[in-house]
């Protein structure tokens, strides 16, 4: 055996390698992406852009072919892209026209880009349609509460129990399972109001003689609420807030706001605690509570198979950084919790009993700063449209 001292390319010459293999480039990559994403549509022209992508030097061209689904239209639908490289991103606008009923849609993106050839796909999410949302102060057995109404969705929130939404009602039925007006058990647990409970403790244990939390035994404030969101979605609905008393967590302020827009199948649960006070770790839930009448549903998961109807396992909790869904197969309905800014979503299922869905934030909060997570909670048709609506997921916020 003869050794020898010399470089990487004198070895890779020496190994029959050649010369060009050492001097290849390495072939461009590049992708075509519409923006925003997802793509929030509301009913009527909606502007958008498609942007060509590469993370190589060499520019490269191509033609984009869009082809969007039956109510919803894109134009143009060709496009040319030139000079696309890792320091040019072409874009180009286009516009996305949606008419109907609220939905999932995808997008699908074919192109003639190296190495982007074939079709990608975009989700578009038609969040409503022209209409009124009507939001008011009602009495409920004799309870004040609040009222907002889309055209598709009615939910109905109470400022004297957690902030929390006890109805959500659509043409199918109820959707949520609560005790109202007074708290009732569920398996170990008592007092539980169940629907949407915003549920607050200090972390890390949380610890708390009550499954409520740290919110229990205010009474919010309240009013209604019109903001203009991302991409210039109108949402309105109800806020509330309140100063924390607990001792534990006393200066921290509790903000949970209730949107929606019109004629649409999705509810935007926005929380902001803000410290006014020392530092605390805390943990925070949007705990779901989905109706188990006069259906048990099956609880679903992006990349898991479902649990079975409840009871095939006796206790199971899955953790999913995006979304979670149950199926009431018999209304043909996913009810579908997405997280976004700030949360993830864990789900529980007790033996005989329907899963809970919750929304998650574990975070420290300083003075002066504030925390804020964003769910939204969609009466989705199937699991392929559940697995659109997790691209909510991608938000940043409202």
């Amino acid at each position: 055996m003869q050794l020898t001292r010399a470089g990487w390319r004198e070895i890779a010459r020496r190994a029959g390698q050649g010369p060009d293999l050492l001097r290849a480039e390495p072939l461009p990559a590049a992708t075509v992406r519409l923006l925003p994403s997802p793509l929030l549509l509301q009913e009527g022209a909606n502007e958008a852009r498609a942007e060509a992508v590469s993370y190589f030097p060499r520019p490269v061209s191509g033609r984009v072919h869009l082809t969007a689904p039956g109510s919803v239209s894109i134009e143009p639908t060709e496009l040319s892209f030139t000079d696309v490289s890792s320091i040019s991103s072409p874009s180009q606008p286009v516009t996305i026209t949606a008419t109907g009923a609220a939905r999932a849609e995808s997008v699908a993106i074919k192109s003639s880009l190296p190495l982007a050839r074939g079709s990608l796909t975009a989700p578009a999410i038609v969040l409503g349609a022209r209409g009124e949302v009507r939001v008011g102060q009602i009495s409920d057995h004799g309870i004040s509460a609040w009222e907002v109404e889309n055209g598709v969705l009615t939910f109905r929130i109470r400022p004297d129990v957690l902030a929390s939404m006890y109805r959500l009602e659509s043409s199918e039925g109820e959707w949520l399972r609560a005790s109202f007006p007074q708290p009732g058990p569920f398996r170990w647990w008592y007092p539980v109001y169940g629907g949407i409970s915003p549920i607050l403790r200090k972390a890390p244990k949380g610890d708390f003689p009550t499954p409520l939390g740290a919110l229990v035994g205010l009474t919010f404030e309240a009013e209604a609420v019109a903001r203009t969101g991302a991409d210039g979605i109108s949402w309105k609905g109800v806020r509330l807030w309140q100063d924390v008393t607990d001792e534990d967590l006393r200066g921290l302020r509790f903000t949970v706001e209730y949107l929606t827009t019109a004629r649409s199948n999705v509810v935007a649960i926005a929380t902001t605690i803000e410290s006014l006070g020392p530092a605390r770790r805390i943990s925070y839930r949007t705990e779901v509570w989905p109706s188990d009448s006069p259906e048990v549903p099956i609880a679903v998961y992006p990349s898991q198979p479902s649990l079975g109807r409840s009871g095939v396992r006796e206790e199971a909790e899955i953790f999913s950084p995006d979304w979670a869904a149950v199926d009431y197969a018999e209304r043909e309905k996913h009810l579908v919790l997405v997280s976004a800014l700030g949360t993830r979503v864990e789900t529980l299922s007790l033996g005989m009993d329907v899963p809970r869905m919750d929304a998650v934030l574990e975070t420290m909060v300083k003075l002066g700063q504030t925390a804020r997570s964003v769910s939204y909670l969609v009466l989705a048709d199937d699991r392929q449209q559940a697995q659109l609506y997790g691209s909510l997921a991608r938000l940043r916020d409202l």
